[in-house]
């Protein structure tokens, strides 16, 4: 358009210009109008381009979430969120189990209940001892018996145990970390590593609670997606 009214002014100096002057109100006319809708026309592209971001960081929380809820390592799918909302604010121990994953709940109770069990398995024997002693050591060892069940009571390491196993069977974790963690030092000691998993379990479990907080913020209200297969 801008050319062609070049060329009309060039003619309107060149000579008579009765028979361009309707034309140039025209393009005048039509310069007008175009100019008058691009700021809409970018209003309209960049809610456009808002609305793929909103909806691909949505996609990247889901896939995130997925994978840290199956214990699985998610060191792209932390790094493919922060790609799309850079200032995620604390992320707990998300960062520092990213490559390794973090055990799951029913992971955690299992070894719980296996380290349970070690512990109040009776010591060895000594290994001078007489034909009695080893009998009774090989009975005790025999029907050794733990006790199971949220209504334990008492503070010796069984029945703390107990609780801390019934707790996570019932999926609260926190109750299940509260119970270990008052164990005596030297009877929470083979409990320190499950003890750091299960806290970082319950930090990734806050976190992701808070993120999907700031993914709803991004996608104006609503709720996540499913994770892409």
């Amino acid at each position: 358009h801008k050319a062609k009214l070049g060329a009309l002014a060039e003619a309107h100096l060149a000579g008579d210009t009765s028979d361009l002057a309707p034309q140039l109100t025209t393009l005048d006319q039509r310069i007008a109008k175009l100019e008058a809708t691009l700021p809409e026309l970018s209003t309209a592209i960049d809610r456009s381009s808002a609305s793929a971001k909103s909806g691909a960081a949505a996609i990247a929380f889901a896939n995130l979430r997925n994978a840290v809820a199956a214990g699985r390592p998610y060191a792209a799918e932390l790094a493919a969120l922060k790609s799309l909302i850079p200032d995620l604010g604390d992320l707990g121990a998300l960062p520092s189990h990213a490559e390794t994953g973090i055990p799951t709940v029913a992971a955690l109770a299992d070894t719980l209940t296996k380290l349970a069990e070690a512990s109040a398995a009776p010591p060895p024997a000594p290994a001078q001892t007489s034909i009695l002693d080893s009998m009774m050591a090989s009975a005790k060892s025999a029907i050794s018996i733990r006790r199971i069940g949220a209504d334990a009571t008492g503070d010796e390491p069984a029945a703390v145990l107990a609780r801390a196993e019934a707790a996570l069977n019932q999926g609260n974790l926190e109750a299940a970390i509260k119970e270990v963690e008052s164990l005596p030092a030297p009877s929470r000691d083979p409990f320190a590593g499950w003890l750091a998993d299960a806290q970082a379990r319950a930090s990734a479990n806050d976190t992701l609670s808070k993120l999907e907080s700031t993914v709803l913020v991004s996608l104006g209200g609503g709720a996540a997606p499913e994770a892409k297969p």
